[in-house]
Order: C-alpha cells, then structure tokens, then sequence
C-alpha cells in the first residue's frame, strides 16, 4: 500500500544538511520546503506541513524552543529534532517539549525511512483510537430518566453492594 505523500519542513541553519535532507525526502517522495529558524514559524503558519525536521542548534537560536510554538501553531504536526550534539539529557528534553522524535547527525536514508515509518505508524493507531472511541461513545450513549423510585432503587443497591448483600 503506496501511503500519500507528506508536507514536510526542514528548519536547519547549514544549507547543505537541508539540501540533503531535501534530496532524501523527495526520492521517498514528498513534498519538501526549507527554512531557517526566523521564517520556520511563519511558514508553518501559512502552510499545512504533516512533519517538520528541526535542528536543534540553529545559529544564535535554540531548535528545540520551536517545537512548543510550533505545535501550538498545530497540535498534531510530527516534530523530528535532529542534531550532531545528540546527549540522552536533550533528547528527553527534545521529548518532553512535545518533539516526536530524536535523531542524531549524521543519518542515513535508511534511519529517515524508518522515522516517517514510524510516524505514519503513529498516526494510523491514533486514527484508530479515535474512530473506537467514536463508536463506543455511540454504542453506549443513553440518557437516565431520573425517577424518585429510580434514586431510592439505585440507592438501596448503592447500599447492598457496600455491605456485600449482592
């Protein structure tokens, strides 16, 4: 099954690690703008972008402060921090501001093959959550008709299974 093809964004201050990328996520087939920190955030706005690659270190700015004002531009947009200065403490940090994923510099084809994998892995459960939710929600929706005899008989019964009667 040929999964449709992602808008995605590369914020990366060196042009030739967004070429790269570029050139990776095209022949995967998709749809690839690029950006340097100041314009990512407007850019986003403007444009419906599924994935956004994010370097952590940007020139004078901070990657990793993006990623809460870019998910608060959109909540559900897949956010990849990647990085040549990779430690466990900013990845958890990366992780923590809502990033979904870490990858270190440099990478393969391969490992960016297997984060969108992931992501669209993701996104197919969440669907699926939600729709299961939806007709739950639906299956089991009633209404009580509250009663004076309803509450006492809920009430004795409240009661009962308290003192281990039923």
């Amino acid at each position: 099954m040929n999964a449709p093809p992602l808008r995605v964004l590369i914020v990366d201050d060196e042009a030739n690690i967004r070429k790269t990328l570029r050139v990776c996520l095209e022949s995967l087939g998709h749809a690839v703008s690029e950006a340097e920190a100041l314009e990512a955030l407007h850019l986003a706005e403007k444009a419906p972008f599924e994935l956004v690659f994010v370097d952590m270190r940007l020139g004078q700015d901070d990657g990793l402060d993006l990623v809460p004002a870019l998910l608060g531009q959109r909540p559900r947009l897949a956010i990849v921090i990647i990085t040549a200065y990779a430690t466990v403490a900013t990845a958890v940090s990366a992780l923590q501001r809502g990033a979904a994923d870490y990858l270190p510099k440099p990478f393969t084809p391969a490992q960016i093959r297997h984060v969108i994998d992931q992501l669209r892995a993701r996104s197919r459960l969440e669907a699926r959550v939600s729709d299961l939710q939806q007709r739950l929600a639906e299956s089991y929706s009633f209404r009580i008709h509250e009663t004076p005899r309803s509450r006492m008989t809920f009430r004795s019964r409240r009661v009962s299974v308290a003192l281990g009667l039923v």
